[in-house]
């Protein structure tokens, strides 16, 4: 697939250059590219490039909203619930929001990355959040 192809180019120019900055690549497109890389690879891939990644948002490379969409996958690859309610699930025949922690506070935590509230983020999936649903 495309996506295994761009990952083992990544890890060949990050095996041998190290880690990819913003200044590097000359803009956003780059880190953007090197983020969706990672994020649409294995479970296994994204744990082992996570500490990578979160520098990188450290440094301001990566913006912080990604880093929680980045973050939720990982979580719910490992059986986890996630924080930021950025991954939708398929089961019983529909679209649902993956299993939360804390959802009461669920919106601090996305305003405080750049996201949108999770109300509004769930209207591009046809889905309603129902506190009722993590109690």
């Amino acid at each position: 697939s495309v996506d295994y192809v761009n990952q083992k180019k990544l890890i060949s120019i990050i095996n041998k250059c190290g880690f990819p900055t913003k200044k590097e690549v000359k803009d956003n497109r780059g880190m953007l590219a090197v983020f969706l890389t990672f994020q649409h690879s294995s479970p296994e891939i994204m744990a082992y490039y996570y500490p990578l990644i979160k520098e990188s948002v450290d440094r301001g490379d990566i913006e912080q909203r990604l880093f929680g969409l980045y973050k939720d996958r990982l979580l719910i690859s490992f059986g986890e619930k996630q924080l930021y309610g950025t991954q939708i699930v398929y089961k019983d025949g529909s679209n649902h929001l993956a299993d939360l922690i804390d959802p009461k506070n669920v919106n601090e935590r996305r305003l405080k990355i750049g996201l949108e509230p999770i109300e509004e983020y769930l209207t591009h999936f046809n889905l309603e959040f129902e506190f009722k649903q993590f109690r």
